[in-house]
């Protein structure tokens, strides 16, 4: 414990580091498909911000006045998990569009009203609804940025005069109904409103207003809009037509966007990506970029390089774009629409495309880079464990790109192959480890569910056995589900664990005696996996996520925890080995207890998650 003894394990040096934002820098971030925060998390570390919701009045309002805000964690469970995860949240609520303008819109009006944002009622609606979602995203989120009423031309279908202008007079009022909320409450500095232009509709004079073409005059609806925020947004997916995988007609539309909109506001790309359904046969042309999952690694690598070249003058507009965007994480179900279902890096079982290892790449080409880096090292200051001891360490953590962290500098003495670090708080937090030799990982308390918080979270990190003492640098983050957070560090014990030897099934309760190893990368129809005195579903609940492994108490499936099939590696502590068993064969575990061939297996389905890369 620092402040206390610590008998196995040295903390050599321990530093406060402060992050500020680079106010150049280049923000990286996703769609997390809802529920991958913490797998980007693990894969990339905390991004600067998360694309996360579509909100939409009609699945809330279910009711005259009444407002369903969902059970549990509510319906801002992923704007939740992206801060948990250490991300900004860019969400979005929709009120005004509906299928009496649009017919492959969406109805974001409630049936109940008149589906038209002019008639008197509905407008009342409208703001009324608004005050208390912007009331509850205050409360449960914090910091938020919000796009109001998401793609202006694909659902706005700004195709009239008449259409644009009630589309302006609606936006400047809910923005400032957004911005009346926010100061009411004392939270005006929490909330930013925001734009989203899909700018492929751009090159139609019909929803324009004008051509969009060279000599472009700006349309005065459309300058309102962007005025009347905080922010814009850009969703763009266009293909180049000569070259499937250059990112010329997306830095084009881009370009036309900073030219002649932005002004001197932040730019995001909320939504940039290439679907890899040419793979699946799917060939038909069209505005979205698509094509093989070779071609899809190449398109993000050329867009990457192009940031990385953004003082080359045919690229400098690039410097205007505060975040890059990527839709998406992992590929989604979509019966009957290939080109939606594969825009993901990782495929629906988990298993990664090459786009993976090229956007990895890309991440660390810019944040490497101290220019484009999105935030800089500003301060550093030592810190001793007497003063953790005597009063504790605050962190805080304001933003994606305004953060605290603890680094500790831990003598690792010879045969550790892991450490156990936990935190005592003032209140719940997630816990987020850097190990600067290894990657990351944190306080993950569910399965599947999500991030969570904890009030002493616990996270163990497999640093990998050596024959000799060595140092590690660990860099500690502390997140809540409300931006900006702070909690005071009260004491933080630092536990090695011995290394296991590969075929020791035996040792395994002494080094981990709580928790059985099991990656999350196993794939079900090849596991054997036996009752051992507890259901099938509870023990597929009690699966805690850890970087790409994940745990299972030890308590909740003794039985399963001792089995041979399962066996620990010494080089990486974590891995388990799987040992099929002949057809009719028996086994015991070394409590003798019998486990018959005929016990029940897992199905063929595989967990999307699970699947080794």
């Amino acid at each position: 414990m620092l402040g206390a003894d610590a008998t196995d394990v040295s903390v050599c040096t321990m530093r406060k580091l402060v992050f500020s934002p680079n106010p150049g820098g280049l923000q990286v971030g996703f769609w997390a498909n809802y529920n991958n925060s913490w797998q980007i998390l693990s894969d990339f570390g905390p991004r600067s911000f998360e694309r996360v919701g579509f909100h939409k009045w009609a699945m809330i309002e279910k009711a005259p006045g009444v407002y369903d805000w969902g059970s549990g964690r509510g319906i801002f469970y992923s704007d939740k998990n992206a801060h948990l995860a250490g991300a900004d949240v860019i969400t979005n609520v929709n009120m005004f569009f509906t299928r009496v303008l649009n017919a492959r819109g969406m109805d974001a009006i409630p049936p109940f009203y008149a589906q038209d944002i002019t008639q008197p009622e509905t407008r009342r609606a409208a703001r009324e609804f608004l005050a208390a979602f912007v009331t509850r995203l205050l409360a449960e989120v914090g910091a938020v940025k919000l796009i109001l009423d998401y793609e202006v031309f694909w659902f706005g279908l700004p195709k009239t005069p008449e259409i644009r202008e009630t589309y302006r007079d609606w936006f400047v009022d809910a923005a400032g109904v957004c911005r009346d909320t926010a100061r009411s409450l004392g939270k005006e500095h929490l909330l930013q409103i925001g734009c989203c232009a899909n700018p492929d509709p751009l090159n139609a004079e019909k929803l324009l207003g004008a051509a969009a073409g060279p000599g472009h005059v700006p349309q005065q609806w459309l300058l309102d809009v962007v005025a009347s925020g905080d922010f814009s947004t850009l969703d763009s997916y266009p293909q180049t037509k000569a070259d499937p995988s250059s990112p010329a007609a997306f830095f084009d539309e881009a370009k036309f966007w900073l030219d002649y909109y932005a002004g001197e506001k932040p730019v995001f790309v909320t939504e940039n990506g290439f679907s890899s359904a040419g793979g699946h046969g799917f060939v038909k042309p069209g505005y979205h970029a698509r094509g093989t999952e070779i071609e899809q690694a190449e398109f993000f690598g050329r867009v990457f390089a192009a940031f990385a070249q953004r003082n080359r003058t045919e690229l400098a507009f690039l410097k205007k774009i505060r975040g890059y965007g990527i839709w998406m994480y992992r590929d989604m179900p979509n019966p009957g629409n290939l080109l939606e279902q594969h825009f993901g890096i990782t495929r629906m079982d988990g298993s990664r495309k090459p786009a993976w290892q090229t956007v990895k790449a890309g991440i660390e080409l810019v944040e490497n880079n101290p220019e484009l880096a999105p935030v800089a090292l500003v301060a550093v200051e030592p810190v001793v464990p007497a003063q953790i001891a005597s009063g504790g360490l605050v962190l805080a953590y304001e933003s994606g790109a305004s953060y605290q962290a603890l680094e500790l500098t831990v003598r690792m003495p010879a045969g550790i192959g892991a450490v156990e670090l936990v935190a005592e708080l003032d209140e719940p937090a997630c816990l987020i480890v850097r190990d600067r030799q290894g990657g990351w990982t944190g306080g993950f308390s569910r399965h599947k569910a999500g991030l969570g918080m904890a009030g002493n979270p616990v996270v163990r990190l497999p640093v990998g056995a050596g024959r000799e003492a060595r140092d590690r640098v660990l860099v500690l983050y502390f997140t809540q589900e409300r931006f900006p957070c702070k909690v005071l560090l009260r004491s933080l014990t630092v536990t090695p664990l011995a290394a296991v030897e590969k075929d020791s099934a035996s040792r395994c309760e002494d080094a981990f005696p709580r928790r059985f190893l099991l990656p999350l990368f196993y794939r079900e129809r090849d596991v054997d996996v036996f009752r051992c005195g507890t259901s099938l579903r509870r023990w597929r609940r009690n699966i805690i996520p850890f970087h790409n492994h994940a745990y299972v108490p030890h308590e909740k499936c003794p039985a399963l925890f001792h089995h041979p099939a399962f066996v620990l590696a010494a080089d990486r502590c974590l891995p388990v080995v799987h040992q099929r068993r002949r057809a009719g064969a028996g086994r015991r575990h070394h409590h003798g207890a019998r486990l018959a061939a005929g016990d029940r297996k897992l199905s063929g389905r595989r967990d999307g998650r699970n699947r080794a890369p």
